[in-house]
């Protein structure tokens, strides 16, 4: 007799920013859950809840329904997951209530899931209590492997050296500062790619601060995920320069893994975990040294490869072969399962 599936609640079911959701559904679904829309039908069948970026919201009236929420679904038995994606800071617009909210949520959640071990330290500023972090799952990041399609292999000058910043635009990521840092080491064979959904504003300073230097370029869409991995295909390294204030996991830099190339990048939970830290350029910085550090960072690296940039795809293929056996599918599938 075949065995019936538990039921999970997913909430969001669908991400429009990457294929995130998507993978852990999939994960999900082969560690024997059914996974379903957060609707209230399913609320009231399913046995578990897993709850992904629920605290982000700038609205207190929202957080305070959220609330409600959750306190009725623990009152009807349902177990709670909750994934821990970033330090709080990120909602600065109502850091104050979001952060009770979370407080909250770690307090009637079954299971917290993190992606990083720094997350620990993150939730015990939080909640130190034993019965809190006896909660806690860590779980890799999934790697993008095949998800955005196939490595495509683009045949590049090897007397330049191409940095890409790819995603979503966001304060944050700290673009205006790497377009600064590029300017000023204004290096003969450098060239940045800033690509990725802006709004109007933000975009106008990012352009103002380029001032029209043709070393830096631009293309301020929504990227398509057919585009994706011919777009990265064309560089040599993605340059994430993320605040250190907000960023606590990097799916940017297990995407640029999984297309075979390496980062320069802020020395975050996800790249800490890793071992083997020839695999990129992480950094860390002071106060108002961000900048300074991130410059140091990018002339090393323009250092060490000149004169033959495509040495950097061998160390790229190391992190493909990294990602493809630490953060793949069947071994997240697996914790779930013995997990759940």
């Amino acid at each position: 007799m075949k065995k019936k599936l538990r039921k999970l609640v997913l909430r969001p079911y669908h991400y429009q920013v990457n294929q995130y959701i998507s993978l852990m559904k999939t994960a999900y679904e082969n560690s024997g859950f059914s996974v379903c829309k957060f609707n209230l039908k399913n609320l009231i069948e399913c046995e578990f809840i897993a709850l992904n970026f629920y605290e982000n919201s700038i609205y207190t009236s929202k957080l305070l329904a959220r609330a409600l929420v959750l306190i009725l679904l623990k009152l009807f038995g349902k177990k709670i997951i909750w994934t821990m994606h970033d330090k709080q800071q990120v909602v600065k617009k109502n850091r104050k209530n979001s952060m009770r909210f979370v407080k909250l949520q770690i307090a009637l959640c079954d299971k917290i899931i993190i992606h990083s071990k720094i997350s620990i330290d993150e939730i015990k500023a939080i909640n130190s209590s034993e019965k809190i972090l006896e909660k806690i799952i860590h779980i890799p990041h999934p790697n993008y492997i095949g998800v955005y399609g196939d490595i495509k292999h683009t045949n590049l000058p090897s007397d330049k050296l191409k940095l890409l910043h790819i995603g979503l635009i966001r304060p944050y990521k700290n673009v205006d500062l790497l377009i600064e840092a590029v300017s000023e080491l204004n290096l003969p064979n450098l060239e940045l790619f800033i690509s990725g959904a802006c709004d109007k504003n933000l975009q106008k300073c990012l352009l103002e601060k380029i001032n029209g230097n043709a070393k830096i370029t631009t293309d301020f869409r929504f990227i398509p995920d057919d585009e994706i991995a011919e777009l990265i295909s064309k560089h040599h390294l993605l340059a994430l320069p993320y605040d250190s204030i907000c960023s606590l996991n990097s799916g940017s830099a297990i995407l640029a893994f999984s297309y075979a190339k390496s980062v320069i990048c802020t020395l975050n939970g996800t790249l800490s975990d890793i071992e083997d830290k020839g695999l990129f350029w992480a950094y860390e910085y002071k106060n108002d040294e961000h900048k300074d550090v991130l410059k140091k960072q990018i002339k090393e690296v323009y250092d060490r490869f000149s004169g033959d940039f495509n040495e950097l795809n061998a160390v790229g293929k190391k992190c493909f072969e990294y990602v493809a056996k630490h953060n793949s599918s069947q071994k997240i599938s697996s914790v779930l399962k013995e997990t759940f």
